[in-house]
C-alpha cells in the first residue's frame, strides 16, 4: 500500500526534540515502513507573509519552515512551507501552490498513492480534500482535539464546502468523536478510533509489577510540558495539602515550558521544594527509569487529544490519573485500570490518592496488572495493524464505487 500523509503533526527535522512536536503521528508510520508499506509524509508548515514575519511572532513561526526533505526511521518527510495569513487564513493560492508541490514530490518518486491521509484539517486537512479532487484518490481525515477548536472558531464553513470530499474518518479519542457529533451531528462516512500504542519492550513483565505492587506508595510523577492547560498547578497543590495532612508524598514533576518559572514560585511560595523536585527534559530512556521508580502518575490536564505517557505510565506500573472526559478517557477506566478526575479539581485528586494509597496491596496488584495487560493490547503493532486496515477497507469501497463526487 502506498500512503500519502500531509499534517503539520511531524518532525520537521531529523532528531527534533519532543518538547517541540509530538511524535505519535510518527509511530504509527514507522509500523507501517516496518511492515513493508510505503509513505510518504508531506509536513505542511505555516510561514507568515513577510509584512508580519518581521514581528516576533511571524519571526518564531517561521523557524524551519524553508523546504526541506529528510529520512527518519525509513519514511520520507518532506518539510513544505504554506503562507498563513491571520486568523488561520490560507488562501487559495497558497493551497493549490502546495497541490502542485505535492505533485512533483510524488512525480519525483515515482510513487501513485493509494490513499491520501490528514491528520489536522488547517492546514493539512484542507490540502488534502483539495489534492483528492484533482488526483482521484480515496481521502481519509483524522481529528485531533485542535481540529475541534478549528471547527468551533470559524473552520466549520470552510470544512463543509469540502467534507463530500471526505471518504472516512478517524478520531484520536472517544471524546474527540463525540466533539465532533456535537457540532455535525451525524455523517455517513466510515470511522474509526485511531488510539495511539506503545511498543510491547517498554512493558514491564507480570512477575515486575507484581514486586511493584507490594512497594508503599510514596513517589508521585507527572511527565508533560509545563504549559497552562496541563494544570500542574494543581497536582502541586494536592501533593502539598496531602503532606500537611500527614500524607507523606514526593512529587517529580519532569518536562520544560513556559510555566516553568510560575510553578517553581508557586512551590517556594508553599515551602514545599524539599519534597517537589523540577528536573528537565530527558530522554526517552529515562523518563522511563523514573516512571518505574513512581507509584502514582497523575496528570489532569484539558484539551487532551490522547497524551502517550499515559500509556507509558501504565506500562511501567504507575497507578495512572487522567481527567475525565478528555483522549484517555475511555483507555482508563475509572477504578478498574486507573483513575479519572475533573480537570482542575484539586480537592477530588486528593480524594482520588487518599483512595490509591488506602488499597490493599492484593487490590493495587490487580488494577496494575489489568492496566499493564491493556497496554500490551494497545501495542504499537496493534493499533498500526487496525488503522492500516481502517485504511485499506476505505480504499476498497472507493475502488467499488469508483468516482468521486
Amino acid at each position: 500500500m502506498k500512503i500519502l500523509l500531509i499534517t503539520s503533526l511531524y518532525p520537521c527535522y531529523k532528531d527534533q526534540p519532543k518538547s517541540e512536536i509530538t511524535y505519535a503521528v510518527h509511530y504509527f508510520v514507522r509500523e507501517w515502513i516496518r511492515m513493508n508499506h510505503e509513505v510518504i509524509v508531506i509536513n505542511t508548515r505555516r510561514v507568515y507573509p513577510k509584512i508580519i514575519s518581521f514581528l516576533k511572532k511571524g519571526k518564531k513561526a517561521n523557524e524551519d519552515s524553508t523546504y526541506y526533505n529528510f529520512e527518519i526511521d525509513g519514511v520520507k518527510v518532506y518539510r513544505m512551507p504554506i503562507i498563513k495569513y491571520p486568523k488561520g487564513y490560507y488562501s487559495k493560492y497558497s493551497i493549490k501552490s502546495s497541490i502542485n508541490s505535492i505533485e512533483k514530490v510524488m512525480r519525483d518518486n515515482n510513487f501513485n498513492a493509494d490513499v491520501i491521509l490528514s491528520h489536522m484539517i488547517n492546514p493539512g486537512g484542507i490540502v488534502a480534500l483539495n489534492l483528492k479532487k484533482k488526483i482521484d484518490k480515496p481521502c481519509i481525515i483524522t481529528f485531533h482535539y485542535g481540529d475541534i477548536l478549528f471547527l468551533n472558531n470559524k473552520g466549520l464553513n470552510n470544512f463543509n464546502k469540502l467534507e463530500k470530499y471526505v471518504d472516512g474518518y478517524g478520531f484520536r479519542s472517544d471524546s474527540i468523536k463525540k466533539n465532533y457529533l456535537s457540532i455535525r451531528e451525524k455523517y455517513n462516512k466510515p470511522d474509526v478510533i485511531v488510539r495511539s500504542g506503545i511498543d510491547r519492550g517498554y512493558i514491564l513483565d507480570e512477575k515486575a509489577i507484581v514486586e511493584k505492587s507490594k512497594k508503599e506508595i510514596k513517589k508521585v510523577i507527572v511527565v508533560s510540558s509545563l504549559i497552562k492547560r496541563k494544570n500542574i498547578d494543581c497536582i502541586i497543590k494536592a501533593i502539598v495539602d496531602l503532606n500537611k495532612e500527614g500524607i507523606i508524598l514526593s512529587l517529580i514533576i519532569l518536562g520544560e515550558g513556559e510555566e516553568e518559572v510560575y510553578l517553581k514560585e508557586l512551590v517556594e511560595q508553599l515551602n514545599a521544594g524539599r519534597y517537589i523536585t523540577f528536573i528537565k527534559e530527558v530522554d526517552r530512556e529515562e523518563v522511563f527509569m523514573y516512571l518505574e521508580e513512581a507509584n502514582i502518575f497523575a496528570m489532569i490536564s484539558e484539551r487532551e487529544t490522547l497524551g502517550l505517557v499515559y500509556l507509558e505510565a501504565m506500562a511501567k506500573g504507575c497507578i495512572t490519573i487522567a481527567s475525565k472526559g478528555e483522549g484517555v478517557d475511555g483507555i482508563i477506566k475509572d477504578n478498574v485500570n486507573g483513575f479519572l478526575c475533573k480537570g482542575r479539581d484539586v480537592e477530588e485528586l486528593k480524594n482520588i490518592i487518599k483512595k490509591i494509597i488506602q488499597m490493599r496491596n492484593d487490590d493495587v496488584k490487580k488494577m496494575l496488572l489489568r492496566a499493564r495487560n491493556d497496554m500490551y493490547n494497545l501495542s504499537s503493532e496493534n493499533v498500526a495493524l487496525d488503522y492500516l486496515e481502517f485504511i485499506s477497507n476505505v480504499i476498497n469501497e472507493y475502488s467499488r464505487n469508483g468516482e468521486i463526487l
